[in-house]
């Protein structure tokens, strides 16, 4: 079973990235997806980290998912998405103390 550490494997992969001083801007997303194998069909809310060069960064459950931006969203169904820039990660982590999610539409969706 998924260990539901998207929120936090997503967070921290960006600051990581911010802190190394990567040269590409990277942009958390939580959003919607539809869940595969023993989660197939399942609607849940999810984080990822994209990029400037339209790539996906999954980190969740011990997993190294890199794919095209295109590909994950059709793989997913991705849906209700939420860009968040580094500066406003930093800000809401310290304000609500978690991860995410910080938009009601994501929470609101079922999580495994």
């Amino acid at each position: 079973m998924p260990k539901h550490d998207c929120y936090q494997a997503a967070g921290r992969f960006l600051m990581d990235k911010w802190a190394g001083g990567c040269e590409h801007e990277f942009t958390l997303v939580h959003g919607i997806v539809t869940g595969q194998g023993e989660i197939a069909g399942v609607r849940y809310g999810h984080a990822w980290v994209e990029d400037e060069k339209e790539l996906v960064y999954d980190y969740s459950n011990d997993r190294e998912i890199i794919l095209p931006k295109m590909l994950y969203y059709a793989i997913g169904q991705v849906s209700n998405t939420v860009h968040y820039t580094i500066d406003e990660v930093r800000g809401l982590v310290v304000e609500t103390g978690i991860w995410g999610a910080w938009d009601e539409t994501i929470r609101a969706a079922e999580h495994v």
